[in-house]
């Protein structure tokens, strides 16, 4: 063999080896892309199930869910599924999702039963899929709301963009923006409409205070049908804790631990299109209502009482001229005990108010007792001459 033949020999074997881990590059990649991933689950609340081959298994958060398992939230009960790309679906109460395929480049949910909010995180070549009965949404990126109660279904686009075909004849896809929702039937393509305006709290220094009434409002919405408040955690609403719906924007809230509370509120139109969400942040102050009193010291002074509800507990009191606090006379914190001896004061009708300190919580966000006390001029005593007393 002479060396030009050596030559082009060790070539064409060098081509040939780098075509060869070429093909095997992009069969490894194809297959990597094509890998089947789980999504998992988190933010728990209430009676969760998820249906594996055929195997009912209530889940505590962590566990995988695979293609083909379904997921079942009860009343009051809510589910968080992340996947790989930092994508995540909602499933609030009485929803069932199935997980058809979760891949690097295909995600594809269908929705049973209920509802599911998706935020999808933008990824180049991967398509994030919402299959119903009536036809399958599409998106790379955006945050949208499906539901499905039996006899209709809707979609509502908060941000972003989500293309709608139906499963009608001939339909064709409807890009429906962000602040819109569109209806899905079966004889039509997808029908847009303009989502209804974000409700406004009645709240008071950006911070709505839920006291013993634990009464939320806000102000009413033009063509409104009914309205859902939503209680979260955090900002994100990833973590909800409890939903309703009312016909009114008026919602009692649950017993909830003292602490803040992200609260989301929208508008529902006649056909049950969800519109753009209102949020505000809400104090929920303990449960610290005292029965108090004003008691009588062996020397006469007056003693603003309460009741302890916990020996351990220290308490904040409070007094002023006006019933609104404005013309404070006095304020003491870290108050042992169940009273206050009153210093004194000029007599007058004053109002006071106790309760239990909760970590330097601003005034106007406690839930006081309030109560009102008559401060009364010593009485004189009688002069005595120093013969009616006998001494000289």
């Amino acid at each position: 063999m002479n060396r030009g033949t050596l030559i082009a020999l060790l070539i064409a074997v060098s081509a040939a080896s780098a075509v060869a881990q070429s093909s095997v590059s992009e069969r490894v990649s194809a297959k990597t892309a094509d890998k089947t991933s789980a999504g998992i689950l988190s933010n728990l609340v209430g009676s969760v199930e998820l249906v594996h081959e055929g195997r009912i298994d209530r889940v505590n958060g962590g566990e995988k869910m695979l293609p083909g398992d379904v997921l079942s939230t009860g009343a009051s009960a809510f589910a968080m599924l992340r996947f790989e790309d930092g994508s995540r679906a909602l499933v609030p109460s009485d929803s069932r999702v199935q997980l058809l395929v979760s891949q690097r480049r295909h995600m594809r949910l269908k929705l049973l039963a209920g509802r599911v909010e998706s935020r999808v995180t933008p990824v180049v070549q991967r398509a994030y899929e919402i299959e119903t009965r009536r036809g399958v949404l599409g998106v790379r990126g955006t945050h949208f709301v499906v539901c499905d109660d039996g006899d209709r279904i809707t979609l509502d686009v908060m941000q972003g963009a989500v293309s709608a075909l139906t499963t009608a004849p001939a339909a064709q896809p409807a890009l429906v923006l962000g602040g819109f929702g569109a209806k899905l039937t079966a004889d039509s393509s997808a029908e847009t409409r303009a989502l209804l305006s974000a409700p406004v709290f009645e709240e008071r220094d950006g911070v709505l205070v839920a006291r013993d009434t634990r009464r939320v409002t806000a102000q009413p919405v033009s063509n409104a049908s009914a309205y859902q408040l939503q209680v979260a955690s955090d900002d994100g609403f990833e973590h909800l804790l409890w939903e309703l719906q009312a016909l009114a924007p008026t919602f009692t809230l649950p017993h909830l631990p003292a602490g803040f509370y992200h609260l989301r509120m929208a508008a529902l139109d006649v056909d049950g299109f969800e519109g753009l969400p209102g949020q505000t942040l809400a104090f929920v102050p303990r449960d610290s209502t005292l029965t108090s009193r004003v008691d009588v010291a062996a020397d006469g002074r007056q003693v603003l009482a309460w009741e302890p509800r916990h020996a351990d507990r220290r308490y904040v009191v409070e007094l002023a001229r006006d019933p609104q606090f404005n013309s404070f006379v006095t304020r003491r914190a870290g108050v042992n005990g169940n009273g206050l001896v009153l210093p004194d004061l000029p007599p007058r009708h004053y109002w006071w108010r106790v309760a239990e300190e909760q970590g330097g919580v601003a005034s106007a966000l406690i839930d006081w007792t309030i109560n009102e006390v008559d401060i009364v001029a010593p009485a004189k005593q009688p002069h005595r001459s120093p013969a009616a007393t006998g001494k000289p």
